[in-house]
């Protein structure tokens, strides 16, 4: 990297690491990096401090989209994710003013007292949406797909006692009525007609017990959404060609969407009576959500 182009993005990500290294001897993988960086911002931001990081809400929550070749960090694939590593650079390297050099640096050490002892990415996701999502039906996807993931493990372990389809419909049902309640219609307007379609299939995959299918089905929606919707309402600082990428990208996606919404409403449907649509789609279930799970700690 260039030292000319150290400024205040590059600055909160060297600080995030470095006040991480100082307080804890575990690795920082890329998901965790990313939603402290994203924290950070936002962090300062409400304090009228904008240090120019690009960032974006996706998925699993809020991304930094930097460049390592101008950033302070580098990344190491391994079979666990992917571990960010700090390149060490003098003070003086970086052409920041006082008050936002000072304010990074409280922020971050902030951040690392608070994270330095916790394993797993889990609560800080978890903090990220609580604390920093941008509205509540962000918030209320979150809570849905913690419900689901629950609703899963126990059919996995509990089949005999915990397999009435009314009873993961009841368990459900608050999550997806508080998606249909906040859903914001004023700003998510493209995807909207998706979603309703979205919610009458994933109640229907419910009553039907198809779990596996219903989280896929879930998974790939809030992927959809993340790339027609998410990323370009909620983003600072991304470069205006990206932005235009991003909006030549949301037709295909839309249309993707929308033919996956029907072969699932043909499994919905058909759940009672077994056709080669079921079990494709039930065979493919595996490999869906370990890709969508890939990506989501990429991030």
């Amino acid at each position: 990297m260039s030292s000319s182009g150290c400024g205040g993005a590059e600055y909160l990500c060297y600080q995030i690491l470095q006040q991480m290294e100082q307080r804890s001897d575990k690795d920082i993988y890329e998901t965790e990096f990313n939603k402290l960086c994203y924290m950070a911002h936002y962090t300062l931001r409400g304090e009228g401090i904008d240090t120019g990081l690009p960032v974006y809400w996706y998925q699993w929550g809020g991304v930094a989209d930097i460049n390592t070749n101008e950033y302070p960090v580098s990344y190491e694939r391994t079979g666990d994710g992917t571990i960010v590593h700090l390149r060490e650079l003098s003070e003086s390297t970086f052409d920041v003013g006082r008050s936002i050099r000072e304010g990074v640096v409280r922020v971050a050490r902030s951040l690392a007292n608070r994270y330095k002892n916790v394993y797993g990415v889990d609560t800080i996701i978890d903090d990220s949406y609580d604390e920093f999502a941008p509205n509540d039906f962000i918030k209320a996807f979150n809570s849905f797909r913690a419900t689901l993931q629950e609703v899963e493990t126990q059919q996995s372990t509990l089949t005999s006692s915990f397999g009435e389809s009314e009873g993961k419909m009841e368990t459900l049902r608050p999550q997806m009525n508080a998606l249909l309640q906040t859903y914001p219609s004023d700003e998510y307007t493209k995807m909207e007609p998706q979603f309703r379609q979205w919610d009458s299939v994933t109640r229907q995959l419910a009553k039907n017990n198809q779990i596996d299918e219903l989280e896929a089905f879930s998974l790939r929606f809030w992927e959809a959404i993340s790339r027609v919707e998410l990323r370009l309402a909620h983003n600072d600082n991304i470069p205006s060609e990206k932005i235009a990428r991003w909006t030549a990208e949301r037709e295909h996606e839309y249309d993707e969407f929308s033919a996956e919404v029907s072969e699932y409403r043909s499994v919905a449907l058909e759940s009672r009576q077994p056709t080669s649509k079921l079990d494709d789609v039930a065979n493919s279930y595996s490999s869906t959500v370990r890709r969508m799970a890939r990506d989501s700690y990429d991030e």
